[in-house]
């Protein structure tokens, strides 16, 4: 386990601010700027395919490391709550990276056969995983989900995302 000395360095590294010497002020500051009501005119269709959900513990402390080191989180959302926005828009996307892996305890975790499995990608974030590249896949696998979704899931939505040409 990687102790927090170890990822930022002793005190008397730092500047007045707290910061590693030579390194940017932190914690960024929030910018509290207005939000518009909807996507500008001007602007093609917007996907956003990298939601992630994590259990709310583990959300809690990434807010909580965001605060001291980088910027305040905007949009402090619950899993359940994200699941919800994902059923509403069609311009978010659920990568399933840690999703399925049973890594972490999920308090809330739609089933995904019940869940618009057009709108969810396989992910991994591999190389940085806690646990061997193919757990993920092997539990997929042990869902017993309609061959249809799992091929969605697993490559048919990636490839009608980014219009990947097959042969």
């Amino acid at each position: 386990m990687v102790k927090s000395r170890e990822i930022y360095p002793p005190e008397e590294n730092t500047q007045e601010s707290g910061s590693p010497a030579g390194m940017l002020e932190r914690p960024f500051r929030a910018l509290n700027d207005p939000e518009g009501d909807r996507v500008p005119d001007a602007l093609p269709p917007i996907v956003d395919a990298h939601v992630h959900l994590f259990p709310d513990h583990i959300f809690s402390s990434v807010w909580k490391w965001f605060d001291r080191y980088g910027w305040p989180v905007r949009y402090r959302l619950t899993s359940q709550e994200i699941i919800q926005l994902i059923e509403k828009y069609e311009n978010l996307w659920l990568d399933t990276t840690m999703a399925l892996a049973n890594y972490l305890p999920m308090e809330y975790f739609p089933k995904i056969a019940e869940m618009r499995t057009d709108r969810v990608m396989f992910g991994t974030d591999f190389p940085n995983l806690p646990y061997a590249w193919d757990r993920e896949l092997r539990r997929l696998a042990g869902l017993n989900l309609a061959d249809k979704i799992q091929a969605k899931v697993l490559g048919e939505n990636a490839v009608e995302f980014y219009a990947i040409k097959r042969d």
